[in-house]
């Protein structure tokens, strides 16, 4: 993101309102300059997030496979980009404006502002992106604009009015409340027209008085006490006048509160618990916490870039092969030392992980030795599906005949009888 960009974003912060764009080219989503760092701290929330998950390539079999696009994604996006940056910044476009672009260019993917993305084409080709570069107002090129298909441009979007551009959420939010449309359009005007005032000077014209002499009472006492620089006076009234508090209407205070996106709104849109902003309601721990945010947020979010990268960056083949795409979350899933070991070890004895594979994700050098390559799980477990056959447990000694009903009892027996033979001599 470049320092206009960021300007664009944080408007608010100057006291002139913040505006979310609606899209690629649409209206804007006002926002209260006073909520301007929730909606900041919103999408700086998951755009760190997201910048931290690693994505791997998988064969059919779920075992991690070297792949361009993990290679891209995890370590060398671009020449001048590197991959946490490259994630925060798509995922930041995302949020800001509904959409983010890297265009595939060899082997490199190159960042391209959502503003630069002006429009889109779909004929018998398939569908095309115009791209208008946007940089220094004396760099001649700024007017040429040029087409790139579809599939050299990743494109991550937000929720999608026409299936190509996306919204931001507070965008799609805006959009969805006709009745906020048309309340915004009506109040403006209403104030832009001085339509409503707060207060009314009540005066008793004295009779005789001519309409004149009412005007030009009125404009002397704005030149003496309307403007700033009358502001902190004390207004003298002349006899037989009052200042009279205007009420507005019960209906119109409704109709303009509906126009404030709220700290809960924006919240809400953008899936971030309030405990991420320092208010922490909940009776959860942080662990139990985080996980309801990794699962509910960041993998919606993980899996819209997983189809788009699987849909652009994987050959048919691969994709028949069941090659696909992942992302790591466990990496967003913060727990104590005491949790990570109770939660290695249950897998470990289950069967789901081998020993070395929990000593190196617990960061110590691991079991590299057959055994530690192997995966456990206790031996009477057994499977319902083949109860019968597996209900008495049969183990493999010499002196049980498997054939036999009852093995304990046999067993008994025979080696009461092989100790008989040892004691006769024979």
């Amino acid at each position: 993101m470049n320092v206009w960009d960021l300007f664009v974003s944080l408007r608010g912060l100057s006291g002139t309102g913040t505006h979310v764009r609606y899209g690629i080219d649409g209206k804007d989503a006002p926002v209260n300059a006073d909520n301007t760092t929730v909606l900041y701290t919103c999408i700086k929330i998951l755009s760190d997030y997201f910048s931290r998950v690693p994505v791997m390539v998988k064969d059919a079999n779920g075992k991690t496979i070297p792949h361009p696009i993990s290679d891209l994604w995890n370590y060398a996006p671009s020449n001048w980009m590197n991959p946490q940056t490259a994630r925060s910044t798509s995922e930041w476009d995302r949020n800001a404006y509904g959409n983010s672009f890297f265009e595939r260019r060899g082997n490199k993917l190159e960042y391209i502002p959502a503003r630069e993305v002006v429009n889109y084409y779909i004929d018998k080709s398939g569908l095309t992106y115009e791209i208008q570069p946007i940089g220094d107002p004396n760099d001649r090129r700024r007017d040429r604009s040029r087409q790139v298909s579809a599939r050299n441009l990743l494109h991550f979007r937000g929720v999608s009015a026409d299936g190509v551009f996306g919204l931001s959420p507070l965008s799609a939010a805006f959009a969805t409340h006709q009745l906020m449309q048309n309340a915004t359009s009506t109040v403006s005007a209403f104030y832009r027209n001085g339509a409503m005032q707060r207060y009314a000077i009540e005066k008793t014209v004295p009779s005789g008085a001519t309409y004149q002499q009412v005007v030009a009472d009125r404009k002397q006492f704005a030149d003496t006490y309307a403007g700033p620089e009358n502001a902190g006076g004390t207004i003298h009234l002349p006899l037989g006048e009052k200042i009279t508090p205007l009420a507005v209407h019960f209906a119109d205070a409704e109709l303009i509160q509906t126009l404030e996106f709220t700290r809960d709104t924006i919240t809400s849109v953008y899936q971030i618990p309030n405990w991420m902003l320092s208010n922490n309601d909940s009776q959860q721990n942080v662990e139990e916490q985080t996980a309801v945010f990794v699962g509910g947020t960041i993998a919606n979010i993980a899996n819209a870039y997983r189809h788009e990268l699987e849909f652009k960056m994987l050959t048919p083949a691969e994709r028949q092969k069941g090659v696909h795409v992942e992302f790591d979350l466990d990496v967003l899933l913060e727990a104590t030392f005491t949790g990570k070991i109770n939660a290695f070890k249950t897998a470990v004895n289950n069967g789901l992980m081998t020993p070395d594979q929990a000593n190196r994700r617990l960061g110590f050098e691991g079991v590299d030795t057959e055994f530690g390559k192997y995966h456990f799980t206790q031996a009477q477990y057994i499977p319902l599906e083949r109860y019968n056959e597996f209900s008495q447990l049969k183990k493999d000694s010499p002196v049980v005949d498997k054939a036999l009903s009852d093995n304990d009892l046999d067993a008994v027996r025979s080696i009461l009888r092989e100790l008989n033979v040892v004691r006769n001599g024979q």
